[in-house]
C-alpha cells in the first residue's frame, strides 16, 4: 500500500540525458515501495529520443514530467531538488522524511568551504514554509536542517565515500567519466549499467562538464555557497504554480508528459 507522494526535481540539458538516466535509474533500484515518486525535469533542450529513453523508467509508482525553465510547475509542501551527477544507493524516501519544522532547507554542510556552509546539490525544501513565510533576503543558519553528511557525500581524491552513503555526489575534481580511479567509481558504472547510456558517456567525457547543475549558467552565482542555494530557492518559487498549490500526500497520480 502506498502512502504518498515524493516529488523531485532535476534541471538538465540534452548533453546531460545519460548522467540524469543514471541518476534517475539508482533511484528507483533503492526507493521505497510505499511511496510513489514523480520526478519534474526542468529543461528547454532535452531533445525528443531522450525524453522517450527517459519516460522508459515510468510505470504505476514512478512518474516523469517534463517542464520548461520558464515553468509554471507545481508546488508541493516539500520536495527534493538533485544535480544530476548523483547516484543514490539509499533510500531517497528517507531523505524525503527528514522533518524540517519551520526550517526552510535542509542540506548538508560543504566541509571543502566551511562547516556553515551548503552543497546545493542535494537540497530538501520547505515549500509550506515558503509560502506562508516567503523567502528571507539571506540564508541564515536558524532557517537551515543540517543534514548527515551520508546524503550528500562527494569523493575526492582526499576522501573515498563515508561508510553508508546514501547519495553519492560527484562533484569534485575528480569524477568517474574522467577517471577510472575515482573513488565510489564502481558504484556510478553500476547504475550507469542498466541504462544503455555506459558507450556515450565513456565517450563525451568532459563533454558533460558544467551541464548537470541545477540552475542555467545565466543564473548562477555560486555553487557551493549559500548565495547560490537562495538564488535557487528563488528561482523554483518564481516559476511555481502559486494558484494550485498542492500536498504530496493528497497529489493524484499523474501522468507522464
Amino acid at each position: 500500500m502506498k502512502t504518498g507522494l515524493i516529488p523531485i526535481f532535476f534541471s538538465v540539458s540534452d548533453a546531460c540525458a545519460p548522467l540524469l538516466a543514471t541518476a534517475i535509474h539508482s533511484i528507483k533500484e533503492n526507493a521505497s515501495r510505499a511511496y510513489e515518486y514523480r520526478i519534474h525535469i526542468l529543461t528547454d533542450d532535452l531533445s525528443a529520443q531522450n525524453r522517450k529513453r527517459l519516460l522508459r523508467y515510468c510505470d504505476e509508482r514512478f512518474h516523469i514530467a517534463f517542464y520548461p525553465l520558464s515553468g509554471p510547475f507545481p508546488l508541493y509542501d516539500k520536495l527534493i531538488c538533485l544535480d544530476a551527477d548523483i547516484v543514490v544507493p539509499g533510500d531517497i524516501s528517507r531523505l524525503y522524511s527528514e522533518p524540517l519544522g519551520d526550517k526552510l532547507v535542509g542540506a548538508v554542510a560543504d566541509y571543502r568551504v566551511s562547516p556553515t556552509e551548503l552543497d546545493p546539490g542535494v537540497l530538501l525544501l520547505n515549500g509550506k514554509r515558503i509560502r506562508e513565510k516567503g523567502i528571507p533576503s539571506q540564508l541564515r543558519r536558524e532557517h537551515i536542517l543540517f543534514l548527515d553528511p551520508d546524503w550528500n557525500a562527494i569523493p575526492s581524491e582526499h576522501v573515498s565515500c563515508l561508510d553508508n552513503p546514501q547519495i553519492i555526489h560527484f562533484a569534485s575534481d575528480i569524477r568517474p567519466w574522467l577517471d577510472d580511479a575515482c573513488p565510489c567509481g564502481e558504484v556510478f558504472w553500476k547504475y550507469v549499467s542498466g541504462t544503455g547510456f555506459e558507450a556515450a558517456i565513456r565517450s563525451v567525457g568532459k563533454g558533460f562538464e558544467d551541464s548537470f547543475h541545477f540552475l542555467p549558467n545565466k543564473l548562477y552565482i555560486c555553487t557551493i555557497t549559500r548565495n547560490y542555494t537562495l538564488n535557487l530557492i528563488s528561482f523554483l518559487w518564481q516559476k511555481l504554480r502559486k494558484e494550485s498549490i498542492v500536498s504530496a500526500e493528497s497529489m493524484p497520480r499523474a501522468m507522464a508528459r
